[in-house]
């Protein structure tokens, strides 16, 4: 199969080649501002190019990172806890505020739901307790998470 040569002679940027480049990424996902930083600069954007760039697409909200903060709460607040979501938040540059209500115990019961059931032994709770950590949640809201549940059996028989 014919495979295209990369040349070894750098892009000539201009400003409607960095625009097209950007909207193109954005039109695919949600970008953050730092990690379209580091993008131009492993593209070798020119820095002042990329400013200008940058307020033009946000100015036509294009690139928003309280919108990708939000969606970014909203997809993994099912299956990770707000730890996990705030760690995830600050490694793309953004603040680790969660700004939605989430009920983070109703979560943790999800989670459990899948291998709960009431004789379960100390050591299977402690592998559940650190599934959860792991996962973001706090100690409390994973003890929180299994009284509920323990309740919930009891209710049921």
């Amino acid at each position: 199969m014919y495979k295209k040569k990369k040349s070894d002679k750098p892009i000539e940027w201009s400003q409607e080649k960095v625009e097209r480049y950007f909207l193109w990424l954005l039109q695919r996902k949600e970008y953050t501002e730092k990690e379209l930083k580091t993008k131009a600069a492993l593209k070798k954007i020119p820095t002042d190019m990329f400013e200008a760039v940058l307020v033009k697409i946000q100015s036509f909200n294009y690139q928003n990172d309280e919108r990708c903060a939000q969606s970014i709460v909203r997809s993994k607040s099912q299956q990770w806890g707000p730890l996990k979501i705030k760690a995830k938040l600050r490694e793309k540059g953004l603040s680790d505020e969660i700004s939605e209500e989430v009920d983070w115990t109703e979560n943790a019961m999800k989670v459990l739901r899948k291998k709960f059931h009431p004789d379960l032994s100390r050591d299977e709770k402690w592998a559940l307790s650190k599934k959860l950590m792991a996962k973001g949640f706090s100690y409390d809201t994973i003890r929180e998470a299994f009284s509920r549940l323990g309740a919930e059996v009891e209710a049921e028989d």
